[in-house]
């Protein structure tokens, strides 16, 4: 069984409904986020619980340890492990694309050309030659002192020493100066929807730039533009 309670945590009842649970997450994080001056432990705590009691399927297990893996882990595994799933997740590439309303109506295949960042073939996409950074040990942040007597509160800022990247450069790629990654002109064919709307997006996996080591996702956001007085309403074509 876990040593801290996740309702207690939360301030509700093991019988809240999962709108309890919500909106007393809501109230608690606003109290006691560390950007108002909350407690920045506390706030790891209520973000914790509310991971977990707030996913059904999550709460089901922890209430029966048997079901789930909930039983050997306390809140700083589940935090840490919901940090480093945030770390991990691949990020988006975002570009704009302008169609007319008679290649949307009629779902044609459209040829772009945009730029984007690809792995530096000179240092391996690495940036060049690195050392860990001895501040904080490759954390990439530090854990620091804020106000005094009794209102003291521990932060987890950015190492102000490497950045918060956690390495500090020996000697840069002479390529590509650190970055990891050189620009260059992709041509993509791409199958326009039929009926794609003004501000919808098309994801394209990994077509996106080259970053933190691995290769994103390209986003493509829709501009509708109208021509020749036809307009695009819903599924309406009009003159």
């Amino acid at each position: 069984m876990n040593s801290e309670n996740y309702y207690e945590a939360l301030g509700v009842d093991k019988n809240a409904s999962q709108d309890d649970i919500k909106k007393a997450y809501r109230t608690l994080a606003k109290e006691n986020h560390p950007d108002k001056g909350g407690d920045p432990e506390k706030f790891k705590k209520i973000s914790v619980a509310y991971d977990v009691l707030g996913d059904e399927q999550k709460r089901k297990e922890y209430d029966n340890p048997a079901m789930g893996s909930f039983g050997g882990f306390g809140f700083n595994d589940i935090f840490n492990q919901m940090f480093n799933q945030r770390q991990n997740r691949v990020h988006d590439t975002v570009i704009n694309l302008d169609i007319t309303v008679f290649e949307s109506f009629l779902a044609i295949n459209k040829k772009i050309k945009y730029k984007v960042k690809e792995k530096c073939g000179g240092c391996n996409g690495q940036g060049g030659e690195k050392k860990t950074c001895t501040t904080c040990n490759g954390n990439g942040q530090i854990v620091v002192q804020v106000g005094s007597g009794m209102f003291v509160q521990m932060m987890q800022v950015n190492c102000t020493t490497c950045n918060g990247q956690g390495f500090i450069f020996i000697k840069k790629c002479n390529i590509c100066q650190g970055t990891a990654s050189t620009d260059k002109l992709e041509d993509l064919d791409i199958k326009i929807p039929h009926g794609i709307d003004n501000g919808q997006f098309l994801r394209m996996q990994g077509k996106g730039d080259y970053k933190n080591g691995m290769v994103g996702n390209l986003v493509i956001r829709i501009n509708l533009i109208e021509n020749d007085n036809f307009q695009k309403h819903g599924n309406h074509f009009i003159y």
